[in-house]
């Protein structure tokens, strides 16, 4: 996983603003996330992607300075794109199916 700066802030806010996780939860959360992410402290700003969501595209830059192999998202901006510079967008369930399907090989 890849961690920016600026996805650890929108992190925060759903974690706090639209799931309602107390500040305990959030200090677990957000430990957990920093131990089994990659940081990624200045990714290029520039891709010009998801034009209804502006914000998107941030994540988009951090898969590329990552090198990730896939985007795991439920934002409907991002899974319409399907795919990005061969970098898959999956939702949770895409991602464990194809896990799935990896581990019968």
């Amino acid at each position: 996983m890849v961690l920016t700066p600026a996805i650890l802030v929108e992190f925060r806010q759903v974690l706090r603003e639209k799931l309602k996780f107390s500040d305990r939860a959030l200090y677990k959360a957000e430990t957990l996330l920093r131990r089994v992410s990659l940081p990624v402290f200045e990714p290029d700003a520039g891709v010009r992607v998801v034009g209804e969501d502006p914000d998107d595209d941030r994540i988009i830059e951090a898969a590329i300075a990552g090198r990730a192999d896939a985007i795991v998202s439920g934002d409907r901006h991002l899974l319409a794109l399907r795919d990005f510079r061969g970098i898959a967008i999956l939702t949770p369930r895409q991602l464990l199916n194809r896990l799935k399907e990896r581990q019968k090989d």
